[in-house]
């Protein structure tokens, strides 16, 4: 998880952590979740949204659980699996 006091906010320091989170793991392809408020925000670095089918299980498993968990008000923003190939 990224999070970045408000104070610190808007001075690109989740920038630079994703930045340098990108760059220490040449492996592909990269998975993370996301509020879906943030889902333009990673794009920015290359990731995108994928459809359920796309996801590898586990992520399935979550998006799932997150759509139950927004039903019952639990959970009340929707959740994106997102991709970096």
């Amino acid at each position: 998880s990224i999070a970045v006091r408000e104070e610190a906010r808007g001075q690109g320091v989740a920038r630079a952590v994703i930045e340098a989170l990108i760059r220490q793991e040449p492996h592909r392809p990269l998975y993370l979740m996301c509020r879906a408020r943030l889902e333009s925000f990673y794009a920015r670095f290359g990731f995108r949204c994928l459809e359920p089918e796309e996801m590898p299980p586990y992520f399935r498993r979550m998006y799932h659980l997150a759509i139950w968990l927004n039903r019952l008000q639990l959970f009340p923003e929707p959740l994106r699996v997102m991709c970096l190939k």
